[in-house]
């Protein structure tokens, strides 16, 4: 079964692409700042996991 979120995760990555570096720094935050707290902890350990490999 497909991802419901693939079509989110392609336009995501297609807008990023092509936005500057202050506009992805800022929704990144700003993103990042509207996650519930239990979300944020498991986004850093993800991108943790990331660094890591």
């Amino acid at each position: 079964m497909p991802s419901p979120y693939a079509n989110l995760m392609a336009e995501a990555r297609e807008w990023a692409r092509i936005a500057s570096t202050a506009q992805r720094k800022g929704y990144a935050l700003a993103c990042f700042e509207a996650l519930a707290p239990a979300d944020q902890a498991a986004f850093l350990l993800h991108i943790g996991a990331r660094a890591a490999a």
